[in-house]
């Protein structure tokens, strides 16, 4: 799309003649072009993992803890079990009586793809919703500034709210897990979007003897990855590598801004 004229640019070319094809175009705004695709139907076995959320919509908590104390109750009447298979007894039997309160749901695509990402509200959504519409009215009259200048204004305004709704989601949840190294850790590689990856750690070459006992080679090894660091750091300049003591708010400000 340019200058408010409809312009198809990109072509599919396929040599399959087997199967039913359905070309078209998606009448969104993710690219300067509207996006084409082409539908093949054949059948395939692969299937991806779904994925379930538990519903507390219609959870009666004193009903469920009436429940749970009474089968409890009968299930750990024996003395004579040992603590591990105790406690695997009330976890089997805390399960049990969650999942007849609060079952477990398949989620649809939709709700999988909204659950990755928890910062777009209700709100937000009604007003995607919005914007598309906007955006279809702009297609089929493309000859109207004026519907394209309110699809501009509307579009822009919706970018900057889903950014800030994005970042407040994740300041709230820096704030709410100071305190706890390993959870912010885990905000922070989703933030940057890093995934964990394996590697083979090498093992230290030492060479022990009477003269050169394990602690100073150990002492002399990581002595030398300090130099190591600076090189690949600061290349060949005189400067030392430190690290400077910064506040919880400044890296917060840099993860998020």
């Amino acid at each position: 799309m340019h200058n408010c004229t409809p312009s198809l640019l990109d072509h599919i070319y396929i040599n399959d003649s087997l199967h039913y094809l359905y070309p078209g175009l998606f009448p969104l705004d993710i690219s300067d072009h509207l996006p084409s695709f082409l539908l093949i139907e054949f059948s395939r076995n692969k299937q991806h993992a779904p994925l379930w959320r538990r519903c507390y919509k219609n959870l009666n908590v004193n009903s469920f803890l009436f429940d749970l104390d009474d089968k409890l109750r009968r299930s750990l009447s024996n003395i004579s079990l040992d603590a591990d298979s105790k406690f695997t007894l009330f976890l089997d039997t805390f399960i049990d009586v969650i999942n007849t309160h609060s079952p477990l749901l398949k989620l649809s695509r939709r709700k999988t793809k909204l659950a990755s990402k928890p910062w777009i509200t209700k709100g937000i959504l009604k007003s995607i919703k919005t914007k598309n519409r906007l955006f279809r009215r702009k297609i089929k009259h493309y000859n109207n500034a004026e519907y394209l200048q309110t699809y501009k204004k509307y579009n822009n305004i919706l970018t900057h709210i889903k950014k800030k709704s994005k970042i407040m989601y994740y300041k709230q949840n820096l704030i709410d897990s100071k305190g706890n190294i390993s959870k912010t850790w885990k905000i922070v590689n989703e933030i940057i979007n890093k995934t964990k990856v394996k590697t083979n750690i090498p093992p230290l070459a030492t060479s022990t003897n009477a003269s050169n006992p394990l602690d100073q080679c150990f002492s002399t090894f990581f002595a030398s990855r300090t130099t190591l660091c600076n090189k690949k750091i600061l290349g060949n300049t005189k400067q030392n590598f430190i690290i400077t003591i910064m506040m919880f708010s400044s890296v917060l400000a840099l993860l998020i801004y």
